[in-house]
């Protein structure tokens, strides 16, 4: 069922909120930031709740503020993350850390990216696919 969700950029309340569409399951039950961005609550999903998010980038080149937000959350040179370039200029990105993996939907944003968020134990990575499927749903609009 699609969804839609007006998130404020992280640190920058006085910028327009990005306007994010996704088509989430009936299942998963959210609850929304003070900022609007949902986490979901997912049966039998161990690990941080799966959220949406958005980060704030001055950067002209949607490519470049993909990079930029890559490198805010996965390091410099974005180090063990295998990368699945998709339609629109989106990056599914998944890297298997010490206790979790750690996946992203990063969406480029007019002024920023917004981020779908899983991290998950690794006994449970099986599971990123269906979260995935759910992530590639993710759509940004216009304010």
């Amino acid at each position: 069922m699609a969804h839609e969700y007006k998130i404020q950029y992280v640190a920058h309340l006085e910028l327009p909120p990005a306007v994010v569409t996704a088509d989430i399951p009936a299942s998963w039950r959210a609850t929304l930031s003070p900022r609007g961005g949902p986490s979901f609550a997912i049966d039998g999903l161990v690990g941080a709740p799966p959220a949406i998010t958005a980060i704030r980038s001055d950067h002209p080149d949607p490519v470049a503020r993909i990079e930029e937000a890559m490198a805010l959350q996965y390091g410099a040179g974005t180090p063990g993350v295998t990368r699945t370039a998709l339609p629109g200029g989106r990056v599914w990105a998944v890297r298997r850390e010490a206790a979790v993996t750690h996946a992203r939907m990063f969406v480029p944003a007019p002024g920023g990216v917004v981020m779908a968020v899983a991290i998950v134990v690794h006994a449970q990575a099986d599971r990123l696919a269906e979260l995935k499927a759910v992530f590639d749903t993710v759509r940004v609009g216009t304010p």
